[in-house]
């Protein structure tokens, strides 16, 4: 008797994480579906396929994700080199989310990193992967420095014209 009850919740359980990350998946939540599967010992073998697909995407999305908190911080070098690896990853992995069926998953994310590359920093996916071809590591992180700061710059502009139209919208109210 004990042991259906443990067998039959740990069953439970099991199938309560693979409908999460199965559900997490399909809406392109990558993140959550990989953290609500991490550790968990795939007992079929159509779970370990969406576990392998879900890590695969996952070999591209924690740079863009990792992006994102970078950008956060004002750490706009480091976002880039997050984007450029997250470029990297995809191209050595396409053949395998091809293999996995992941592959439209896989471009989900790049498309997420080619917009950050371009309304960060202004480069396009062919440009990243020509970063990612220089070989002289004093050349890549010049290149990346200057346009780094130039995204900088640009975010620091964006931002103080914002704060000025709010001060005129705020002055023209209290006109009225």
């Amino acid at each position: 008797m004990i042991f259906s009850v443990v067998f039959g919740g740990d069953y439970y359980i099991y199938n309560k994480k693979m409908s999460k990350a199965t559900k997490e998946f399909v809406d392109k939540n990558y993140t959550v579906a990989y953290d609500t599967l991490f550790g968990v010992k795939m007992k079929k073998d159509d779970d370990q396929e969406l576990f392998n697909q879900i890590q695969t995407v996952m070999f591209v999305n924690r740079h863009y994700e990792a992006y994102e908190s970078l950008i956060k911080m004002d750490e706009y070098e480091q976002g880039l080199y997050s984007l450029l690896k997250g470029v990297k990853m995809f191209d050595k992995y396409q053949n395998d989310g091809r293999d996995l069926n992941c592959y439209d998953d896989m471009q989900t994310v790049l498309g997420w990193i080619d917009r950050g590359l371009m309304e960060t920093y202004g480069l396009t996916e062919s440009q990243a992967r020509e970063l990612n071809f220089i070989k002289n590591d004093d050349k890549l992180a010049y290149e990346v420095c200057v346009i780094a700061q130039e995204a900088r710059e640009k975010a620091e502009a964006e931002a103080k014209a914002l704060e000025e139209a709010e001060k005129l919208e705020k002055e023209n109210e209290d006109k009225e």
